[in-house]
Parts: C-alpha cells; structure tokens; sequence
C-alpha cells in the first residue's frame, strides 16, 4: 500500500513539476517576447497613392474620418469635368476605391471644406455659395453637410464679413468657428473671434474679444471640452506685448488659459488630440530651452503635466501643418529640415513624430515640389497631404495635387537601442509580453491547484 501511494505520489509530483516547468517557460518567453527592446522595433511604412491628376489650379487637404476611410479637400482645379470655372469646390474621396464625389457646385463662388464629426454624419464647410437658398449676397456662410440625407443647413446669415473654419465635437452638436461678424451682439467692431455653436439650442456664443487683436484658427476635442485657438490679443492678462499665442477654451467653466508665452514670439495653429490633453502647435518660442535661434519650430503641451516636448530641431526653415492622433502619441507635419538623415536637400516633406518613442519618420521623400497642408486619420496610420512632387510618377507637370498615404507598422531588426518589441503590428505594445505574463499567473495557480485535488482525492 505504501509502495502505490509512494508511486501515486511520484506520478503526481512529476507532473505538478512537469506542468510548473512548462508554464514557467511559457512565462519567461512571453516575458521576453514584451521586453525584447533589443532586437525588433516598429517602423513605420507607407504605400502613398494620388488622388487628384488636374493641369492647373490648387488643392488642399481637409480633412480624414477617424477610420481613415474617408477624405476631403476643396480645389479650383476642373476635377472630373465637373468645375470648368475654377472656383473653389469642397471633394470627398473614399480611400480605397479613389472615386472622388464633388458636394458643392457654384460659378464664381468659392467652398471651402474642414472637418467630420466622429459619427461620420456630418462635414463641416465655409462657402460662398447659396447652397441652401438662404445666401442670395454670396457672403462666406458656415454651413453643414448631413451626409445621410445629402442636404445643407446654414448655420451663420451675416452681410460683408467672412465665417471660417468650422470644427466639430464627436457628435456634432457643438461647432467652433471663426468670424469677423457679430453674431450674439458683442462683436460690433468686427474682430475676428472664435464663436461656439450650440447645434441643440441653434445659439451661438461669443467666447473670445479681442480688441483691436483677432483670434482664429479654432480646434476642437472630440469630447468637446475644450476649443485651441491662437490670439494676437491679451485675452487673459499674460499677453501684453500681443504676440500670437495658443489658447485653450474650456467649455465648461468658460475661461481661457493661455499655454504659451512668446514675448514678441509667436505660436499658432493649436491641434487638439480626443480629450485635449496634449495640443501640438507650431512656435517660434523656446518653452523647453532647445530653441534659442527662435525657429519655428513643432511643440506638444501636455495639459496635465503642464510640460512642452519640442517635436523638431532646425536652423532656417519652418515646421508647420500639425495633425495630432486622437490618443495624442503622433503628430504628422510637414517640414523642410533634414529630420531625419533622408531630407538632405531640404526639400518640404510629410513627417510623423511618434511621441512614445520620441522617433520622427519620414513619409515622402522628393525633389523638387514639396508638401503643403497635411491631416491624420484618428490613430496616425492615414494621411491625407497636397504636394507639388511628382510622389508617384503621376505629376510630370507639378501641379499641386492630393496624395492618400496609407501606413503600417512592420518589424525591422533592432539595433540595439530599445524601443520595445512589437506583436501583430502594434507599435505601442512594449509591455505587451509582460502583461501576457501576468495574465498567465492565474492559469498556472489554476493547474496546480487541479493537480492538488487530484492528489487529495487520491
């Protein structure tokens, strides 16, 4: 009897230790699998096709859905046969397919396409035109765009003052814009101020007065708490030289903080990540000490540290066009500077700065003609820009064109200098191994506390 129980016994033991051995290894390589910062990293790859071929005219980038699968811009080019006047028309574009679909169609009058709400229901545009049959004197409007109905409302109806660049909140229900007209009363001057439109009430508030001063350029979160602007104004009392400064609105408590200081430096063109926690915009200050020439040069703000990350380092050319991803870890520019070691030249190309790695990539890489504006989709892995190169052989002319750059995440050997590995094309996953790890723990307490029954019960 002692003897069966000893052998019972030892054939328990052997497999507890046999199972504590495999899930010790399985532990220690899956461990090693989110640590390997030493043999592979992320970089990124981009397959860049053009979107518009046209002899003459211009054309913008406006903007990407969240998906990446949806694009605008507006342009004066005859796109399709379909603007043989060479007014500005606003453009949507599947991303996939390239089939292009004109939304506005006016002689002589000019539209101008911005933003999408994250529901994807609605397009935000600045035109001209008597879409609606409520802009008769031709003034620059504000109106939207229900993509399920195909239909406009306007939403401003003013006389001989322009109403500019509409951004939206996640739904659609709050849009922040830019006028020189007095919608609410407080703007008789006609200064340019940021407005807020209430799509539920249909009230617009005035949030900014700025004097003899303007304030323009409005981004918005998604979660739209708050608005981004730059002012030439001293909106809070800590701009008396009135340099142009970037300001954040807070919806909710109504007050301006101004997050740069420039004294006779200016900054611009804030771009808000989901919940504005981080903003990056361009500068020619130095809030981190590593900008003494004054350059103009890439920031991110990080609202709840209050700490700048400068993004470029460059003598003598300008950074600008600043696209953040709604989590705020990759911001996607344009820029004439060597960055990278690929841009000799210094022509003007398309880059992306991941803020988790503090890496800058490349996306074009030309001669002669350069980049002009530039959007991102929500997680930087699209990205729509105008260029004058000829990117894919298709531009012989240089006319400006829209290019779709369509982006990856691919593993290449490391180079001994960290980064994290990498799993399933996740260039953000550096703990992922470890994580795994610790998940595993309660499967390993689970098999042994079987084998403990079984030896119980034997």
């Amino acid at each position: 009897m002692n003897r069966l129980r000893g052998e019972r016994f030892s054939r328990i033991s052997t497999g507890k230790r046999g199972v504590f051995r495999f899930c010790g290894f399985l532990f220690i390589a899956i461990f090693t699998l989110g640590v390997c910062a030493d043999y592979a990293k992320a970089q990124l790859t981009c397959d860049i096709v053009q979107v518009t071929d046209t002899t003459g005219g211009e054309s913008e980038a406006g903007f990407l859905n969240p998906g990446g699968t949806l694009g605008a811009f507006l342009s004066d080019a005859d796109i399709n046969g379909g603007n043989p006047d060479g007014s500005f028309e606003a453009y949507t574009f599947d991303t996939d397919t390239l089939v292009i679909t004109q939304l506005t169609d006016s002689v002589g009058l000019n539209s101008f396409i911005f933003d999408i709400n994250d529901d994807e229901t609605l397009l935000g545009l600045s035109s001209e035109a008597d879409l609606t049959g409520g802009n008769p004197d031709g003034n620059r409007e504000i109106f939207l765009f229900d993509i399920g109905a195909a239909t406009f409302t306007q939403i401003t109806d003013t006389t001989g003052e322009n109403n500019i660049v509409p951004r939206m909140n996640a739904d659609g229900s709050l849009i922040a814009i830019d006028s020189a007209a007095d919608l609410t009363g407080g703007n008789p001057a006609g200064n340019r101020e940021i407005f807020l439109f209430d799509a539920d009430t249909m009230m617009f508030t005035q949030l900014t007065s700025s004097g003899a001063g303007f304030s323009i350029a409005p981004s918005m979160s998604s979660d739209g708490s708050t608005i981004g602007f730059h002012t030439g104004s001293d909106l809070t009392g800590d701009n008396p030289d009135t340099s142009q400064e970037v300001i954040l609105y807070d919806v909710m408590s109504a007050t301006l903080t101004q997050i740069t200081d420039g004294n006779n430096l200016n900054s611009s063109s804030p771009s808000l990540n989901a919940d504005a926690s981080v903003i990056a915009f361009s500068s020619e200050t130095n809030p981190t000490g590593e900008n003494p020439d004054a350059n103009r040069e890439i920031f991110l703000f990080d609202a709840d540290t209050m700490l700048f990350t400068q993004v470029t380092d460059s003598t003598g050319v300008s950074n600008s066009s600043q696209s953040i991803t709604s989590d705020g870890t990759r911001v996607t520019f344009r820029s004439a500077a060597d960055l990278t070691g690929d841009n000799p030249d210094t022509n003007t190309e398309v880059f992306q700065f991941d803020a988790n790695t503090g890496i800058t990539e490349q996306i074009t890489d030309t001669s002669g003609g350069g980049a002009g504006s530039v959007r991102t989709n929500s997680d930087g892995r699209s990205i729509l820009f105008s260029s004058t190169a000829n990117i894919t052989g298709d531009n012989p002319d240089g006319n400006e064109e829209i290019y779709f750059a369509g982006c990856r995440f691919v593993l290449v050997e490391g180079d001994g200098g960290g980064g994290g590995c990498v799993i399933a094309g996740n260039p953000d996953t550096k703990n992922t191994g470890a994580n795994l790890a610790v998940l595993l723990l309660p499967l390993l307490a689970i098999g042994l506390r079987t084998i403990r029954r079984k030896r119980i019960a034997a």
